[in-house]
């Protein structure tokens, strides 16, 4: 099954996954953490409008709309372009309650 949107992960972004996910795997939360980010990833290339996430913000000269989606433990922000079928991840953010572990910003 082709994605339906084109996903552009910044590389600092996909770094930042990969350490988590070590980190994740270090605490004894790798299957929550992977299941979220596969969440995320289908959501992403297949319903990046659909309601798992908020738009914030359009950006009617680039043709963009903002948006924040979460899943479990992550969250992302992203840009859905209007026209095209692409999505522009900003960034990944780890949101579990402050009283849990979070793994280095």
């Amino acid at each position: 099954m082709s994605a339906t949107f084109r996903v552009v992960i910044p590389p600092s972004e996909a770094a930042k996954l990969r350490d988590w996910a070590a980190w994740a795997t270090g605490h004894g939360l790798r299957d929550r953490f992977m299941r979220a980010l596969n969440i995320i990833n289908y959501r992403l290339n297949f319903e990046p409008r659909e309601t798992w996430s908020e738009e914030y913000r359009e950006l009617s000269g680039l043709r963009l709309q903002l948006r924040f989606g979460a899943e479990d433990m992550l969250g992302v922000d992203f840009g859905v372009h209007l026209d095209e079928s692409m999505v522009f991840v900003k960034r990944f953010s780890w949101i579990s309650p402050k009283n849990q572990q979070r793994p280095p910003q």
